[in-house]
């Protein structure tokens, strides 16, 4: 019975991201931002997805990439937006 309740949480929880990642290319069209941008964005959550993932699962080592990973696409994709925000003129 544990099981089964884990196994349905874990499904309304991958399948809600199916239902979210139709709507990122139509965000990411608005936006108009830079494609590595937005590369860097959805590799944020995807990172972290499999961060919670590892966590979840008590996989330490698959949380510590996940984790490393998600600061590391993060930080690049702060970067674009300010290289971004330096080319238009733009101030936070």
């Amino acid at each position: 019975m544990k099981t089964r309740i884990y196994s349905a949480a874990m499904a309304v929880t991958l399948g809600s991201g199916a239902l979210f990642a139709g709507a990122l290319p139509a965000a990411a069209q608005r936006n108009r931002s830079s494609s590595s941008e937005r590369n860097y964005r959805i590799a944020t959550y995807a990172l972290g997805g499999l961060t919670a993932y590892g966590l979840v699962k008590k996989k330490g080592t698959l949380a510590v990439v996940g984790a490393a990973g998600t600061y590391l696409a993060h930080r690049k994709w702060k970067g674009e937006v300010e290289d971004r925000h330096r080319r238009t003129g733009r101030r936070r």
